[in-house]
């Protein structure tokens, strides 16, 4: 009698995993975040993400980061997590829709291009000046119909704005500076030390009682909210970053950094489906703005590449 086939994943197939584990993130948040405030929420997310990926750095004896290597690391960390995720879980928590909000944040490689060749020495033609424009159109076509206070908080964008900004310089920062640390351990430090501090407000709560400040203590553990962080923690902080790393090293960052194109319509689709967010033709034709200036980037980048090669 022969063995039952195994049931595996093509390699193939992992952009595509990664494309719609990634794109969860926004809908995460939305579906905790009605149950505690968001840097509640994230300092338990990172610190349990933190004692993960220590252990997998421990089991697969991982070079932990020292000196100048630790210092990159933490920078960098404080970019990408805290400002990054903070802006975001504070955006969302202020109504921002998780559609709206994934399609600023995924203007990060145009921006992320932009600021290359001011702080890199990166040419920047033409084509991509274009592009960022073109981006930027079909931000201001998507957001056109949604900014009446009928609809969201509109200032629910500061955070998020914020939070592409310091992923733009995260990136950058990590690209020019964080060497060949290993991502199991840089990751673990690198959580550890925002999840410590998303938990300075309920610190300061416990402290100082009765002043309305959100702790964790205010948590309602409800099963969604359970769902939420642990997707959250395991599906994002620690199987999302593991893919994204292995696609880097299985193809090239520049065709892995194409695959970020995608995360805002899908996030807009799931949330459509999950939580019936409205898909008007200004939603889907600004997105399809969005796509176009960024295939294009990616296009112009790749062209200059190979001339100066």
């Amino acid at each position: 009698m022969k063995n039952p086939p195994s049931v595996t994943l093509h390699p193939s197939l992992f952009p595509l995993l990664f494309v719609l584990l990634w794109s969860t993130g926004f809908i995460g948040a939305r579906l905790g975040l009605p149950y505690a405030d968001p840097y509640s929420f994230l300092s338990i997310r990172l610190l349990a993400a933190s004692l993960l990926m220590a252990a997998i750095a421990w089991f697969g004896r991982a070079t932990w980061p020292k000196g100048g290597d630790l210092r990159h690391s933490l920078v960098s960390g404080l970019l990408i997590h805290l400002g990054y995720l903070g802006g975001v879980f504070t955006g969302v928590w202020m109504g921002c829709p998780p559609a709206v909000g994934a399609l600023v944040t995924g203007l990060q490689p145009l921006f992320t291009g932009l600021f290359a060749a001011v702080f890199l020495g990166e040419k920047l033609t033409r084509s991509l000046i274009l592009a960022l424009l073109l981006g930027l159109a079909g931000v201001v076509i998507v957001l056109s119909g949604n900014l009446s206070f009928d609809n969201y908080n509109h200032y629910s964008l500061i955070p998020i704005v914020f939070a592409l900004f310091s992923i733009t310089f995260g990136t950058i920062y990590q690209k020019r500076f964080f060497g060949q640390t290993d991502i199991r351990a840089g990751s673990a430090v690198q959580y550890l030390l925002c999840g410590v501090i998303f938990a300075l407000p309920s610190l300061l709560a416990l402290i100082w009682p009765g002043h309305g400040i959100p702790s964790v203590l205010d948590i309602k553990w409800t099963g969604e909210f359970w769902f939420a962080l642990v997707w959250l923690t395991l599906i994002l902080s620690v199987v999302s970053i593991a893919l994204l790393f292995w696609l880097i090293r299985a193809y090239s960052a520049a065709r892995v950094s194409s695959l970020m194109y995608l995360v805002p319509p899908t996030t807009a689709i799931m949330a459509w489906l999950i939580f019936g967010d409205p898909l008007s033709w200004r939603t889907v034709f600004g997105m399809v703005l969005v796509i176009i200036a960024l295939v294009w980037s990616e296009r112009a980048r790749r062209s200059q590449a190979a001339v100066t090669a």
